[in-house]
């Protein structure tokens, strides 16, 4: 796995991949080659490169940027020549970004490529990226995208301990803020459901 973005949400997922069976952390890519350096020191795993033309070919990328940013990288990740053929006989790559608003549409660039897109939200803070690995186990992740895409995001989200659950594309934004709260207390039932939500096992 690829991460672009050396912040919080990214530590914290590099962290849990580090740790994860079937999935190796890879290359680590920021707008600043000494922030990845910093990610990469942290997490003790994966490997900062200082542009994206550095970075070896992926299954799965996980854009951790902005959501203004999000668009523009996935332009400037697709203008890489060596990334989009991808290596002969692998799987096509699947793009992610992990916007709680944007949809995997974000990601048009890379899916014009043949790239599979999708995005993954996990709902919860990330403002201390070892508490949040630690508390990581149990976490609900909002998923929706190319179909062929989000299995293999279920499978990563499962690796790391968290809980995957469908969300349409149109009514992404809706669910966000009410299932803060479903995260936060998970004995509670949602009573609300006008965003698509299919909950997967969501009792203990």
């Amino acid at each position: 796995m690829n991460v672009i973005g050396a912040g919080k949400v990214s530590r914290t997922l590099m962290s849990l991949t580090r740790d994860a069976v079937g999935f190796t952390l890879r290359d680590i890519a920021s707008s600043r080659e000494e922030s990845a350096r910093a990610a990469v020191t942290a997490v003790s795993g994966g490997r900062a490169v200082a542009s994206f033309a550095g970075m070896r070919p992926a299954d799965l990328w996980f854009l951790t940027v902005p959501d203004d940013a999000i668009a523009g990288v996935a332009h400037e990740l697709a203008g890489v020549s060596t990334l989009a053929r991808g290596e002969p006989g692998a799987p096509r790559p699947v793009a992610d970004h992990c916007s709680g608003f944007l949809p995997s549409e974000a990601l048009a660039p890379l899916r014009d490529l043949g790239w599979l897109t999708a995005s993954c939200h996990p709902v919860r803070s990330f403002a201390d990226p070892d508490l949040a690995a630690r508390q990581f186990p149990g976490t609900l992740c909002g998923i929706e995208g190319d179909a062929a895409a989000v299995p293999r995001i279920e499978a990563f989200v499962s690796a790391i301990g968290g809980r995957p659950f469908a969300v349409t594309a149109e009514k992404k934004a809706l669910w966000r803020s009410p299932s803060k709260h479903r995260n936060l207390c998970r004995d509670m039932v949602p009573s609300w459901n006008p965003s698509g939500y299919r909950p997967l096992r969501l009792r203990d």
